[in-house]
């Protein structure tokens, strides 16, 4: 059968050797449409098979939009893989259905799908790597549709050869070329009509814009993939850069970062805590680069995607929104260690000067407060709580009467930590926040019984 597609054949095989896409042993699925593209990436991985030394399954989605159409794709691929002796396993799918309780769009909600059921499928038979159909053409519509969008750098590297287990032998390859071989092979494909409405921007461009692009160069399909390969290797560059910065870097080192590094380091902290591939809109990328490198205080922008940012003189952190603020708090204290697991802290109250030292260094607090016992017990035993901030919360210190909110400013407390930092009180009233110093009336003087209250964050 490779005499009839042997040029495309050794392109397709020249872009696996290159990108090290297999090696030997590996047990590949194949995402099977029915389409020319996977019905020619199936063949090809047959043909190739035995010289890579690689096994080859296949999985087909029915995705439940197209009625007969679907119908007539799930039997195509079921006699194909029959012919070419090839394991299949195929799914079926409500769409739609799922879309509207997501509350997604079909597009979006069918690609969600379709990979998650791709990944069973590849853990149901044993594979470890997932071949998908792009090609040439994919590639060019991708990159002028980031472009539409206006994406940065890294959205112009196009579509990646390797994306964790997701392998594209195909890119080097125009769909052209793909039908052609398909054709002389005498192999039949499915077609999807949806493929035909320009409703959709990709079917847009595949129909009005790529054939233009053709026109002005023949090679658009090479001419693209270099740049992306370009570009790619910058992009990488980049993401090198902003790896290297601490994730603790404070606003004058970050301030300090060129732009690009910066807009990265941005995305990373973002994709840390939402999940790889989460990506933030240009919008609120430039708003937290200028409130890095322009604001004077600390201040906090809600994000795409459910997340809060906070910018102050200690840096950025990304929060998920609604999980930033404890709606209350109210523990009460006991001598000795204090683990309060739900707002991230554990605070230390001893009479022994040489513990409350040990623990200082452990974890190299700045502030340890030596209070009066006989304050913060009742015969002996200890009788003090602490509680989330309250507004207005006031108290004396430095022998002012001081407003805790404006304090927290002038101390330089990051804005993420204020709600959920400990703030001690007796039944007399609140006499410290962590972070802060101790109220004059508490603090132990020369000759009283003294305790010693320390507080730390903690991850536990």
């Amino acid at each position: 059968m490779d005499r009839f597609f042997a040029p495309t054949l050794k392109k397709v095989r020249e872009n696996i050797i290159s990108e090290k896409l297999f090696v030997k042993g590996d047990r590949v699925l194949c995402a099977l449409s029915g389409g020319a593209d996977s019905a020619a990436l199936l063949v090809f991985l047959t043909e190739l098979r035995s010289e890579l030394g690689i096994e080859v399954c296949a999985a087909h989605l029915n995705h439940g939009i197209r009625g007969c159409e679907a119908e007539r794709d799930e039997r195509y691929c079921d006699l194909l893989c029959k012919r070419l002796g090839v394991t299949v396993e195929i799914g079926r799918m409500d769409v739609p259905k799922a879309a509207r309780e997501r509350k997604l769009g079909l597009e979006e909600c069918a690609r969600e799908l379709r990979y998650a059921f791709l990944n069973e499928a590849a853990s149901r038979l044993g594979c470890n790597k997932i071949c998908t159909a792009h090609h040439a053409d994919d590639n060019i519509e991708t990159v002028l549709l980031h472009m539409i969008r206006g994406a940065g750098l890294n959205g112009l590297t196009g579509i990646a050869p390797v994306r964790d287990n997701i392998v594209r032998p195909l890119l080097t390859v125009r769909k052209s070329e793909l039908i052609l071989a398909l054709d002389e092979a005498g192999i039949d494909y499915v077609h999807d009509s949806t493929n035909d409405e320009t409703d959709y921007t990709r079917n847009y461009i595949r129909h009005n814009i790529l054939p233009h692009i053709y026109k002005l160069n023949g090679s658009a399909d090479k001419a693209f993939y270099r740049m992306c390969a370009s570009l790619k290797s910058d992009s990488d560059f980049i993401s090198e850069q902003a790896e290297a910065v601490p994730k603790n870097a404070d606003r004058e080192a970050l301030s300090a970062l060129c732009d690009s590094v910066l807009v990265r380091y941005v995305s990373l902290r973002y994709e840390e805590l939402m999940g790889k591939g989460a990506r933030l809109e240009g919008s609120a990328i430039r708003l937290i680069i200028d409130a890095i490198k322009k604001a004077r205080g600390s201040v906090k922008y809600d994000v795409t995607g459910g997340a809060t940012a906070y910018i102050s003189h200690s840096g950025i952190q990304f929060k998920k929104t609604g999980n930033n603020k404890e709606d209350g708090f109210f523990y009460r204290l006991k001598m000795g260690e204090n683990i309060i697991s739900p707002i991230g802290y554990r605070i230390l109250i001893t009479t022994d000067k040489k513990v409350a030292d040990e623990w200082k260094n452990i974890y190299k607090l700045s502030i340890l407060w030596r209070v009066k016992f006989d304050k913060i017990s009742k015969d002996g035993i200890l009788d003090i709580f602490v509680r989330n901030r309250m507004a207005g919360d006031r108290y004396v210190f430095n022998k002012m009467e001081r407003d805790v909110r404006r304090q927290l400013i002038n101390f330089k407390i990051p804005v993420q930590k204020r709600d959920t930092l400990p703030c001690f009180c007796t039944e007399n009233g609140l006499f410290g926040v962590c972070g802060l110093p101790v109220s004059d009336e508490m603090r132990a003087e020369k000759g009283d019984v003294a305790a010693y209250i320390l507080c730390a964050e903690t991850s536990i």
